[in-house]
């Protein structure tokens, strides 16, 4: 787990005037101890004490926050961050040692631009492997001690595989004839009266100006909320350095009315990253402005002209059931455990299918309307890792990016 032998979880302390209907003798505290609904990450986000006002969601009755072992404390301390503790859960036994496939070639430089990509490595097979069976542990179980609420996942039925093939290949190709030619990107607008004067989602309404909806940044560092990064990832493969420390911006929209989470995602300052956490298109009841675009600008106003140097996005604890079947069907194709991070390069059938898949394909939506300010980012590989692999984050993913 890291420098300590057990998970240590830190309650987040608001001050009682700033919550005054929470008023009592004692400070009131705020936590959530387990994976539900709002799907709050476990290790989330950390709040300094001076934006803790009334109407910061982040800090409702109900939510709370653990640190991982790694936690910079002093650096907290100085931002104003209080806590106390709470309890201590054993950590979990350790994995057993795991062999990663031969399915990564290194990179030439930086940025690997195979014009047409060798034909996908197979793995060697483990004398233990067996298919893996809709019965089996899926690849998205979030947490192995405490049965998550979403076991079974999200979303629609798996379709058949080819189905997904067809998808993907077919819209890759759309995007890239996006990507290839003179078309501008979307416009955002500051008001619903400038809306009115484009061509239906040729522009959108800023976010931030928008009266339906209720927008909350954090900074983070990824040495502290995102240190399983460099572990899970390979910087040679990615094509960016891990290993460094660059700022992060956690940004949270909400919907003004009922406050619902709509999406959280974390944007490296420095551009060259997304990390997709959460998104819940159906809490969005307003609907004024697509999700994929809510993000889009949301990364700019983290990286601004930074943003040209996009090469990589993670997700986070992908809970879609297709996704998960796609999952299931590539790693008996490749004859591998969920024990296993694999790789799965562009000309596959196998990353076809991610392509095809939705969680997958809904954000390339967004690069194509941003095309131009992304730098024209062309999609290489895609790298999963189960929620079995050691230091993974629930089923995880990384889209490796070359610049057009």
């Amino acid at each position: 787990m890291g420098l300590l032998s057990a998970n240590i979880f830190l309650l987040l302390t608001v001050f009682t005037n700033s919550f005054p209907h929470f008023a009592s003798a004692a400070p009131p505290f705020f936590r959530k101890t387990q994976f539900d609904a709002e799907a709050f990450s476990l290790r989330d986000l950390i709040l300094p004490g001076e934006q803790a006002g009334d109407k910061n969601p982040i800090a409702r009755k109900g939510d709370g926050y653990s640190l991982s072992a790694l936690t910079d404390f002093k650096r907290l301390e100085a931002k104003g961050v209080r806590w106390e503790y709470a309890h201590l859960r054993p950590a979990p036994e350790p994995a057993p040692p795991v062999v990663l496939p031969v399915l990564r070639p290194p990179p030439n430089s930086l940025n690997p631009i195979p014009k047409e990509p060798d034909p996908i490595k197979t793995p060697s097979q483990p004398n233990t492997w067996k298919p893996i069976s809709e019965n089996d542990i899926p690849p998205g179980f979030y947490d192995t001690t405490v049965p998550p609420v979403h076991s079974s996942g999200l979303g629609e039925l798996p379709k058949a595989m080819e189905f997904y093939a067809e998808k993907g290949r077919k819209q890759l190709n759309i995007y890239e004839e996006i990507v290839r030619s003179n078309k501008k990107d979307t416009e955002t607008v500051l008001t619903k009266e400038d809306l009115v004067k484009h061509r239906k989602d040729s522009a959108f309404i800023d976010v931030t100006k928008s009266a339906e909806y209720e927008v909350y940044e954090i900074e983070n560092w990824i040495d502290e909320s995102f240190a399983y990064l460099p572990k899970l990832y390979k910087s040679e493969e990615i094509g960016i350095g891990l290993n460094r420390v660059p700022v992060l911006t956690t940004t949270t929209v909400y919907t003004e009315d009922t406050m619902g989470l709509i999406c959280r995602a974390t944007y490296a300052d420095d551009g060259q990253f997304i990390i997709y956490q959460h998104a819940y298109k159906e809490n969005d009841g307003v609907g004024e402005i697509p999700i994929n675009e809510i993000q889009m600008q949301n990364f700019f106003a983290a990286s601004k002209e930074n943003a040209k140097n996009f090469r990589a996005a993670f997700f986070e604890n992908i809970q879609n059931k297709e996704f998960w079947a796609i999952t299931r069907e590539n790693y008996n194709d490749m004859k591998q455990p969920y024990t296993k991070a694999l790789t799965f390069e562009r000309g596959t059938p196998q990353f076809d299918r991610y392509m095809g898949s939705p969680n997958i394909w809904s954000k390339f939506w967004g690069f194509g309307n941003h095309h131009n300010a992304l730098g024209k980012p062309i999609p290489m590989r895609i790298i999963i890792t189960p929620t079995q692999v050691p230091n993974s984050f629930g089923l995880g993913a990384a889209i490796v990016f070359k610049q057009g």
